[in-house]
């Protein structure tokens, strides 16, 4: 979870683990970026307005790892712009997909298991 406003990190968390997820939390891109170098993770929930790095130029920086599976992790970018401009940025730097927020507990559960469950090797539903 890559988020830098406490209560919405706090939020995402609860439900998160709440659905027996382990969460790891993530500041700004910058942080999220060293932390996926160093641990291997399923899904990256990315904030797209934060200090240091927004969640565009992480995306991108992400996407350039030399590590194919770490390159390709599916990333589910979180905003509160639900612009076409701004969902064809997330789109364009590599992410996989949008939640707008606020967003419906049911819409996050849908994009996870999407995602999740659609890894190879992985066997994952919410």
């Amino acid at each position: 979870l890559v988020e830098d406003n406490e209560i919405n990190t706090f939020l995402a968390q609860t439900i998160l683990e709440n659905k027996r997820m382990i969460v790891d939390v993530a500041e700004n891109g910058l942080i999220a970026i060293e932390k996926i170098k160093n641990k291997k993770y399923d899904i990256i929930l990315m904030d797209m307005q934060m200090p240091v790095m927004n969640g565009v130029e992480a995306t991108i920086q992400i996407r350039k790892l030399n590590d194919i599976f770490k390159a390709n992790i599916p990333i589910v970018a979180m905003t509160a712009n639900a612009g076409a401009a701004e969902i064809k940025a997330c789109m364009d730097a590599g992410m996989n997909d949008t939640l707008i927020k606020p967003f419906a507990l049911s819409s996050l559960i849908s994009l996870l298991n999407l995602h999740l469950y659609n890894q190879k090797n992985n066997d994952y539903e919410i």
